[in-house]
C-alpha cells in the first residue's frame, strides 16, 4: 500500500489535498454552485496545508489513536501481539 499522500502545489495528483478539493466541488454542485477556476492555485494551496497538518498530527499522535487491534485470519495464530505500528505518511 502506498504511503498517504498529502499532496504538494507541483504533485496535486491522487492525494488528499485533491480529495478535499473533490469534496468542496462535490458540495457545491449539490447546492448548485460551481467550484470556479479563479483562485485555484490559492485554494489548492490551503488544501494542502490542511491536508499536510492533518497527516502530520496523525503521525504523531498515532499511538493515541490506536491502542488495541484485533486480527482474526484462520491461518495467523491466535492472540499474535502488535509490536508495532506506524502510520506511512509522505510529506509531498
Amino acid at each position: 500500500m502506498p504511503p498517504l499522500k498529502a499532496g504538494h502545489i507541483s504533485d496535486f495528483s491522487n492525494s488528499m489535498a485533491e480529495a478535499i478539493e473533490t469534496a468542496l466541488r462535490q458540495e457545491l454542485a449539490a447546492m448548485g454552485e460551481v467550484l470556479p477556476e479563479v483562485g485555484q492555485k490559492d485554494r489548492r494551496v490551503f488544501f494542502v496545508a490542511i491536508a499536510r497538518g492533518v497527516l502530520q498530527y496523525l503521525k504523531d499522535h498515532q499511538a493515541e489513536m490506536i491502542n488495541t487491534i484485533t486480527i482474526t485470519a484462520p491461518d495467523l495464530p491466535p492472540a499474535a501481539p502488535v509490536v508495532t505500528l506506524d502510520l506511512n505518511y509522505s510529506g509531498s
